[in-house]
């Protein structure tokens, strides 16, 4: 075989190879778990990075309390207020609505991403509420969320900055958020194709040098 198909089985592998190692690894979830971390009362205004990433979004709370971190064990975990008037430092219906500055995400992910989140607490007849919004301090939206159970949920954020999660009825409270970063790429058939057809030119390279190594003996 001549130099020239030579040097080209050799940069064909180091290409599609290359190629093929530096397509990025496999998306992993951003999350945030709002039971975790120190407990009690957290003041008006706190930040909380994803377990894996360390992704910060900011809490705020409004209608007069403090941001807590509830940390009862089972569904009584998660993020509340301590204005409460029933005593159990969670959100409660009337009584104020945390807010999350998601600015960061916003920057690292496309325009327009999907969240998941759910709510602890709720049992009949507790029911929460979730607005997404571009506007710092309301929990009005035009297509608000609403729900009475502590499974997960999917809201588009459609671009805008904030996330409120507030109470309808009785006391809830914010338990996690997710996100999933955009797929992988796959790695393309063009790819492979080219990786196939230069492992197979260097076998018959090798196979062709060896018959004339030993013909020559």
């Amino acid at each position: 075989m001549s130099s020239l198909p030579k040097a080209f089985v050799f940069g064909s592998i180091f290409g599609a190879t290359a190629a093929l190692t530096a397509l990025p690894a496999k998306a992993v979830p951003i999350a945030w778990n709002f039971g975790r971390g120190t407990g009690g009362d957290l003041g008006a205004m706190t930040t909380q990075s994803s377990a894996s990433d360390d992704i910060p979004v900011v809490l705020t709370a409004f209608g007069g309390g403090d941001l807590y971190r509830k940390q009862a064990g089972g569904d009584e975990s998660g993020m509340g207020l301590t204005n409460d008037p029933s005593g159990d430092d969670e959100i409660f219906a009337g009584h104020g609505f945390i807010q999350i500055d998601l600015a960061t995400l916003n920057e690292i992910l496309p325009t327009s991403f999907a969240l998941s989140f759910m709510a602890n607490s709720a049992t009949s007849p507790d029911e929460w509420q979730v607005c997404v919004t571009n506007t710092a301090g309301s929990d009005t939206c035009a297509s608000p969320i609403t729900g009475t159970d502590e499974v997960v949920h999917t809201i588009n954020t459609a671009g805008d900055r904030y996330i409120d999660f507030s109470a309808v009825r009785g006391n809830v409270l914010l338990a996690e958020l997710s996100v999933d970063p955009p797929a992988a790429a796959a790695p393309e058939p063009a790819s492979l194709a080219l990786l196939g057809t230069a492992l197979i030119g260097l076998w018959r390279w090798c196979y062709r040098r060896r018959g004339t190594a030993l013909s020559s003996q």
